[in-house]
């Protein structure tokens, strides 16, 4: 009789845990636009949800939310999760156990300073989008291992925002490509950890004026499946200092003055173009890049002499075109094989020699 009865106990106490567990799971979507919605955000038990298998969506014009503290056990959210036009009375926001969700979606968040998820592991169906957000400094994701699409920032403010990406995971690999976009007068310094980044990696936009404007460091990558173009809004560059690194695409710096940029070894699949660049705080910036598929342009900005060494170029497969060089001699002392190569010289008026690995002299 007395082991009957502890079995049913037993029994008694697996199914109580198994339904308290079970009342952990919200299953549909959540959306509040107010702190009545969140305050109702509970278990049938009182507990706080841990997995939401939907989206949620947080935040409305003129909402009075103060509280998310009913979200800070969410581990799993299977769609979105979208912070939109959260209150004035929200200026910090932190999620310290949340490990996936579908996308991410930060916008429209006037007064929001501070975003932070430091166990933030995977973005799994989309990607993350950060805009139109005035006063936004910082944003913590230090763990993130996995992005499946587009990582897509758009500072709009007048000061600036920090972005640390990875570094407390073993790698961090994007599927998508990575857009940075700023206003006039705003910055984003971003320490990106990425090892590989499937898509394009794109800074600044042609036809918009910046001046020192964006900080990105990259020391890990060593795989960029499209192109890197970096245009009119880069301050600092830190790119591949550990590792060769391999960029199926072009590698295109234009317009930009900032610091000399520091990148690691180069395999350029496209056309490698550094045009209309100020470099300063060296006298000369040597890119390691030792193979150029397409063509290789080299433009200096008006009056300014380019400052960029190829010491270690082996291989151009089009051409080479110089324009503006305010300099006498330009040499490439790895590049062997020009044969078939078009060779062209313009608007270089102190230039008087071009030499390379296989003693061609021009």
């Amino acid at each position: 009789m007395k082991q009957r009865n502890f079995h049913l106990l037993f029994l008694l106490l697996l199914f109580c845990n198994t339904t308290n567990l079970a009342a952990q799971t919200f299953t549909g979507d959540f959306i509040a636009t107010s702190q009545a919605d969140l305050d109702g955000f509970r278990a049938p038990d009182g507990s706080r949800y841990t997995q939401v298998m939907g989206f949620v969506k947080i935040g409305h014009e003129d909402s009075d939310i103060t509280d998310l503290g009913n979200l800070t056990e969410l581990r799993e959210i299977r769609d979105n999760f979208i912070l939109d036009q959260l209150s004035n009375h929200l200026d910090s926001v932190g999620f310290p156990e949340l490990v996936e969700v579908g996308a991410l979606q930060i916008t429209n968040c006037d007064n929001l300073r501070q975003f932070w998820a430091n166990n933030l592991k995977r973005i799994k169906t989309q990607g993350i989008t950060v805009e139109a957000n005035e006063s936004l400094t910082f944003i913590n994701l230090r763990t993130l291992e996995y992005v499946k699409e587009d990582i897509i920032i758009r500072n709009e403010n007048n000061g600036s925002l920090f972005l640390p990406f990875g570094y407390g995971s073993p790698e961090l690999v994007v599927d998508g490509s990575i857009n940075l976009d700023i206003s006039p007068y705003s910055r984003i310094s971003m320490d990106i950890d990425a090892t590989e980044v499937k898509g394009d990696i794109r800074v600044g936009q042609s036809g918009r004026e910046y001046f020192n404007q964006i900080s990105l460091t990259m020391d890990n990558i060593h795989t960029v499946g499209g192109s890197v173009v970096l245009r009119r809004a880069l301050g600092v560059l830190r790119f591949g200092r550990h590792l060769p690194t391999r960029v199926e695409g072009n590698f295109w710096i234009q317009g930009n003055s900032c610091q000399t940029p520091f990148i690691g070894e180069l395999f350029c699949g496209g056309n490698l173009v550094i045009v209309e660049n100020r470099f300063y705080n060296a006298d000369e910036f040597n890119l390691p890049v030792t193979f150029v598929r397409w063509n290789l342009d080299l433009r200096a900005a008006q009056g300014d002499d380019m400052k960029v060494r190829l010491d270690r170029l082996e291989y151009v497969g089009v051409s080479i075109k110089i324009n503006g060089f305010a300099r006498d001699e330009l040499d490439f002392p790895s590049l062997n094989d020009l044969r078939r190569k078009d060779f062209i010289v313009e608007n270089c008026t102190m230039l008087n020699r071009i030499s390379t690995g296989e003693n061609f002299t021009t």
